[in-house]
């Protein structure tokens, strides 16, 4: 059975894949909110940010697949907020990319 990890766990695309195809894949939801309560195993709460700790999980879960689906949604930030935000997304959407080419993913 393949293995996936889906990140943005606290959100509606990734709590949806995970509880719907849990029988065709072996998922694991990466979230990055620690408030966020889904009890299911193979649930991670991580920064994302922190691109040793990405690598560390996906070294330990060895992914077939990653869907990355993580992403800021508050359309009520300040234009300054926003574009440190849109910077932050960037850095983890490129430290996912760049892990995923290393690892042949």
């Amino acid at each position: 059975m393949k293995k996936i990890i889906v990140t943005g766990g606290s959100g509606f695309f990734g709590i949806n894949w995970f509880c719907k195809t849990s029988n065709e894949y072996i998922n694991y939801l990466v979230k990055n909110k620690t408030s966020f309560k889904i009890n299911k195993k193979n649930t991670v709460t991580v920064d994302l940010s922190k691109k040793i700790k990405i690598e560390k999980i996906i070294k330990d879960i060895k992914p077939d697949f990653i869907i990355h689906a993580a992403a800021k949604t508050n359309l009520d930030i300040s234009k300054k907020k926003s574009i440190i935000e849109k910077k932050i997304q960037f850095k983890i959407t490129k430290n996912i990319v760049d892990i995923c080419k290393k690892k042949k993913i």
